[in-house]
């Protein structure tokens, strides 16, 4: 944070830096409250609730009915989330976060929203979302970057816009970064788009673009919760991450929401269950050993811990 926050002494973008840095406000922020919840369960149930509200909307939309207004260019059936890709990535992360409660009767109401979005995006996360409850290896991981492949040429082959951008940022990337929230304007600006670029579509290029090194911190976190593949919410961060590859979850408050709170989620479970505190004791207790040159017995550090 006190990077990105730095980093607005070199972006061209004033606005943009500042919306940039509060996106990453509410990344954070998101993070840490999964750290400090000892269940989601309850969390899982608000946002379904939100969701099948959107999912009814969708529903009315569907019927020829317009109570909300959409962007250009998103189907009808955008629910209260404005745009219907949107409304998908939603309603499929919080999906797959029931499943990991086994909270099946609030996936009920949902399904009508996420059926009607027509996102393919949306259902491949789902999907891997779902296998990954069952096959918990990171072997995994292949697949999700196999299908990632595969938006990719897809996109590429079908979206030239998309691919210009891909490629425009690409070619932008600088070692200390953009700026925070800089990405937008400055390809606009500089004639490198054909289009006002929001996002980049991808989550990992744009933290990139936008912070350089600096990228590295979210990317090594991301990648140690990656790899804990016994914790419940696992299932969570492999649909994000997979949405992540052809979308910009990260940069939309509700998916962030849910991604980052099932990150910090992880990353609790791992400071508690004993294996930090027992390396933490069994440092403490080398330490002793070396400058009173006295036996120290190394006792478990699991032992009393529920």
């Amino acid at each position: 944070m006190i990077y990105a926050a730095t980093s607005l002494l070199w972006n061209t973008d004033p606005y943009g830096g500042v919306y940039g840095l509060w996106l990453l406000c509410v990344i954070a922020l998101s993070f840490w409250l999964g750290s400090t919840l000892s269940s989601l369960r309850d969390v899982y149930a608000g946002l379904a609730i939100g969701g099948a509200v959107s999912s009814a909307v969708a529903v009315v939309q569907w019927l020829g009915y317009q109570p909300l207004p959409i962007s250009v260019d998103s189907r009808e059936t955008a629910g209260i989330y404005f745009n219907s890709i949107a409304q998908a990535e939603i309603l499929a992360l919080i999906i797959v976060a029931l499943l990991t409660e086994r909270m099946y009767f609030y996936m009920v109401p949902l399904i009508p929203g996420l059926v009607l979005a027509q996102s393919r995006g949306a259902w491949l996360a789902l999907g891997i979302g779902f296998l990954a409850l069952f096959i918990r290896r990171t072997w995994l991981f292949v697949i999700v970057g196999a299908a990632g492949l595969v938006f990719w040429f897809q996109y590429s082959s079908s979206d030239a816009q998309r691919l210009w951008i891909w490629t425009a940022a690409y070619n932008e990337l600088s070692f200390f970064g953009n700026g925070a929230g800089s990405f937008a304007s400055q390809l606009y600006s500089n004639g490198l788009a054909p289009i006002y670029p929001e996002y980049v579509h991808n989550d990992a290029l744009q933290l990139a673009y936008e912070y350089g090194i600096a990228a590295l911190a979210p990317a090594i976190i991301l990648t140690f919760v990656l790899f804990q593949t016994k914790a419940r919410e696992w299932p969570i961060v492999m649909a994000f991450v997979t949405m992540g590859l052809y979308s910009f979850p990260l940069w939309m408050a509700v998916t962030s929401f849910i991604g980052m709170v099932a990150a910090g989620r992880i990353v609790r479970s791992w400071a508690m269950d004993g294996r930090f505190s027992s390396y933490c004791r069994s440092v403490v207790d080398a330490r002793l050993r070396q400058s009173s040159g006295k036996n120290v017995s190394m006792v478990s550090a699991n032992t009393g811990i529920g």
